[in-house]
């Protein structure tokens, strides 16, 4: 196997899709190019750290068009914070706000 440098990034997703089929650890590591033990140890960081979504109760879209007539996501978080924002808002600004939510 050549050896790759794995973005955080990309570890996110690679587990993301992992814990979400059906394939063994081997077979997923295997068709991903990556070592089981790179896989473990990227799992095992990213589990330690308080995880993003913590505090979360449910995520619903919203059923009416905001003022703009423009479709929203609606977030509901922890203290009965709710966030609305729109369908096309970008997914790394959400990321950003999200972490600074959950300082």
């Amino acid at each position: 196997m050549v050896r790759q440098k794995w973005s955080k990034e990309k570890m996110e997703v690679l587990i993301s899709r992992f814990d979400g089929g059906e394939k063994t650890l081997k077979e997923f590591c295997r068709e991903e190019g990556i070592s089981k033990s790179t896989f473990e140890y990227w799992r095992r960081k990213l589990r330690a750290k308080p995880s993003v979504s913590s505090g979360f109760q449910q995520i619903l879209p919203a059923s009416n068009l905001s003022r703009q007539g423009r479709e929203q996501i609606r977030l509901s978080l922890s203290k009965g914070m709710i966030l609305e924002l729109p369908v096309d808002y970008p997914a790394k600004e959400l990321l950003k706000l999200l972490r600074g939510l959950s300082c």
